[in-house]
């Protein structure tokens, strides 16, 4: 049996499309049985998006077109909003602190101020 990769009518690879057929059978329109290049441990070597050449695989992207994929913004991930909006309520959390001392300590002067009227200014 052999693996033979979809390609389309300009060459490029079509993920997930493979198929096996016996190591006897022509190879069907529309496929190649060259398989994507590995390195030396076996591991299938990447392409952005694999292109066929005659017989062998290249990067079917320009340069510019891998730097735009390469340098887009991403969103970010479930746990950078978690950690953001962390972020934001320790923050939210000083802040509120911070207020809720110095209303406290007015509080107690404007008690001591009172407390002084009261008395006639003897306390």
């Amino acid at each position: 049996m052999k693996k033979c990769l979809k390609i389309d009518e300009n060459k490029f690879l079509v993920q997930g499309e493979d198929i096996w057929i016996g190591d006897d059978e022509e190879v069907p329109a529309g496929y190649t049985d060259i398989d994507l290049p590995r390195d030396s441990e076996g591991n299938q070597l990447g392409f952005y998006r694999a292109k066929l050449n005659g017989s062998e695989w290249e990067e079917g992207l320009t340069q510019e077109e891998i730097d735009a994929i390469v340098n887009a913004p991403t969103e970010p991930t479930e746990l950078e909003k978690l950690q953001q909006e962390n972020e934001q309520l320790k923050a939210s959390v000083i802040e509120l602190t911070t207020y809720t001392a110095a209303q406290e300590e007015r509080y107690n002067q404007a008690i001591l101020e009172l407390s002084q009227l009261i008395a006639g200014g003897n306390v």
